[in-house]
């Protein structure tokens, strides 16, 4: 069994149909909107421990989301790996909500590495365990979302957490230069 196999045997084993309601959160939860919540939740928290630095943060978020997000669309025109729900030789078994699938290419999925350096970015910012575990459990979310609808294969997902860890990270390690680094408080 190739990699490849590996790889479609768990998108179909994680991709299913488990009803009206949950097709509608998955797709909801891989909607814009859905995370608006959560930028509002992390605009508070960010503003209330870095009010003197906010518009720094603010301006690295949105350069990280830009980057994170060009470079895995330069990936997928790099790789040219065709998203599950444009083979044919499996679309047949994927369920698909609404019949919805993205552009012809997947790998790696920008949902995942967006979400993914987003959360790592504010687990260091904030450093409190309830932001560590929400952000953890809204990215896997998020990620697991796009292979419940089947759009990416784990694999897709994979790479596009480890890109977006980098990225989070990486960001991190620039930001701190700049802003006055807050501990987590008591």
């Amino acid at each position: 069994m190739t990699l490849a196999d590996w790889d479609t045997e768990l998108l179909l084993l994680l991709n299913g149909d488990a009803g009206l309601y949950a097709d509608s959160f998955m797709e909801w939860l891989s909607s814009r909107f859905s995370a608006m919540p959560v930028y509002i939740g992390l605009a508070y928290l960010l503003f209330k421990k870095y009010a003197k630095d906010i518009w720094k943060i603010l301006v690295a978020t949105a350069f990280l989301i830009l980057v994170s997000d060009q470079v895995s669309v330069a990936v997928k025109n790099l790789a040219q790996r065709e998203r599950p729900c444009h083979q044919e030789h499996i679309v047949s078994q994927l369920h698909q909500v609404n019949h919805r699938c993205g552009g012809q290419f997947g790998f790696y999925s920008s949902h995942a590495s967006n979400t993914m350096s987003l959360s790592v970015l504010c687990i260091l910012l904030l450093r409190t365990s309830y932001v560590f575990w929400g952000m953890l459990v809204w990215a896997v979310s998020v990620g697991y979302s796009r292979i419940y609808l089947g759009v990416h294969f784990p694999s897709d997902i994979l790479a596009g957490w480890m890109a977006g860890i980098l990225l989070g990270a990486v960001t991190w390690a620039i930001l701190k230069k700049f802003i006055k680094v807050r501990q987590a408080a008591p």
